[in-house]
């Protein structure tokens, strides 16, 4: 049941949040699409999905092989830490996702990523997205509490 109830929540967390980033592109551009081209898409709610489940998992044998009130409490400790990473990094790729799929909707081909200052993301993807043909794991966030950001790409 709090699986359910985390995962229903947490579904329009990241529809606010992807909604967000539509807004933005459009401002950035000043455009705006000629139709709503914005579902979440599968893939984010299977992320979800996955994380949710892992960790409900990871509980439930903490809370089995707990021998004492402490392993108990400290099992439900780092599940909240883990299920604050997950909220920040799983919104964060909902907003970009909806960025990236607004702008090309928009007409805009490429979107650049601006990469967070002293962080090694740069040297793991790419600084420019087609946004025709991209993955969750070409844009932001790249690990949870990422600072990078996108931008439209000027000509």
């Amino acid at each position: 049941l709090a699986r359910n109830a985390i995962f229903k929540e947490l579904k329009e967390y990241v529809l606010s949040e992807a909604l967000k980033g539509c807004a933005q592109a459009i401002k950035e551009t000043g455009k705006s699409p000629a139709f709503e081209p914005i579902t979440l898409s599968s893939v984010l709610n299977d992320r979800i999905s996955k994380h949710l489940t892992k960790q409900f998992k990871d509980i439930r044998d903490k809370l089995k092989n707990a021998k004492t009130r402490e392993e108990r409490e400290r099992a439900f400790d780092v599940s909240e830490y883990r299920l604050r990473f997950l909220i920040d990094h799983v919104t964060s790729k909902a907003y970009w996702y909806a960025y990236v799929k607004m702008a090309s909707a928009i007409g805009v081909k490429k979107v650049r990523v601006i990469f967070n200052k002293g962080s090694d993301d740069k040297k793991e993807h790419d600084s420019i997205i087609d946004t025709k043909n991209f993955s969750l794991d070409d844009i932001p966030a790249f690990h949870p509490y990422c600072k990078c950001t996108m931008e439209v790409k000027q000509r």
